[in-house]
């Protein structure tokens, strides 16, 4: 089981399909700044932290979408 399924059954997607991906949750977030894939790790350690911000709530969106979590 891969963490990013492709449209192919049983392949994993691209790196490139999924920074696309992170592109358009970014842009349909209305986050300003770039998201990678990379930054998404950053983010998990940033949620664990006691007391999220108004910032997290934003990321927490941005994560959702870009993993296709409704």
């Amino acid at each position: 089981h891969w963490l990013f399924p492709s449209r192919v059954s049983g392949e994993l997607m691209t790196s490139g399909a999924v920074q696309e991906a992170c592109d358009k949750a970014r842009q349909r977030c209305g986050v300003q700044k770039p998201i990678t894939p990379h930054s998404l790790r950053h983010y998990a350690v940033f949620r664990t932290m006691p007391s999220p911000s108004i910032h997290a709530a934003r990321v927490a969106s941005f994560a959702k979408s870009a993993l296709g979590i409704v």
